[in-house]
């Protein structure tokens, strides 16, 4: 973000407009006050507003339209970044590497749950394979990766997601297994 040199004056007024869209797409993005991190979403909105204020062409305080216009573009601006954020994150919490399996194969318990683990790469298609060694060897992005391979960025975040769905379910199961 460049420098701020706007006026609190019309800081305030950005606030006082706006603010409610980050609140907005919190709730549409089930982003709660009890979450560890809403701070942070907070913060981080309110930096984007700033941002998208400097980004924009028009000054959405002048007119009814740059308003409604400029509103539009916060909302999609927020939402994709704090999916994108949400989606990092969880990606992170599986805590795909290249080392995984090894680390796992590793586990003086290992033997207990390989069976499991074979099912769980049994119920991956040969393309979310492909995709899930993707995620565990690559720094290149989802936008990248998909262009390389000649898919769309969406049809590869929809493998991520169906990977994540089954690497949840598998480690929900394995989870209740050790209760």
């Amino acid at each position: 973000m460049k420098a701020w040199t706007e006026t609190e004056e019309t800081t305030n007024q950005l606030f006082d407009q706006f603010e409610g869209v980050i609140y907005h797409v919190l709730k549409k993005l089930n982003i709660q006050k009890n979450n560890s991190e809403y701070d942070d979403f907070l913060q981080e909105g309110r930096l984007l507003l700033l941002e998208s204020y400097q980004e924009s062409q028009s000054n959405p305080l002048d007119s009814a339209d740059a308003a409604k216009q400029f509103n539009t573009y916060l909302q999609r601006k927020l939402y994709w970044k704090f999916l994108h954020r949400i989606t990092k994150k969880n990606i992170e919490t599986v805590e795909f590497n290249q080392d995984w399996m090894q680390e796992s194969e590793k586990d003086p318990y290992w033997f207990e749950v390989e069976s499991d683990y074979k099912e769980f790469f049994r119920k991956l298609t040969k393309i979310q394979m492909i995709t899930l060694q993707y995620m565990m060897q690559s720094d290149e992005s989802v936008t990248e990766y998909a262009k390389r391979i000649g898919r769309t960025r969406s049809a590869v975040q929809q493998d991520i997601l169906s990977i994540r769905k089954k690497l949840k379910k598998f480690l929900d199961k394995h989870s209740k297994l050790d209760s």
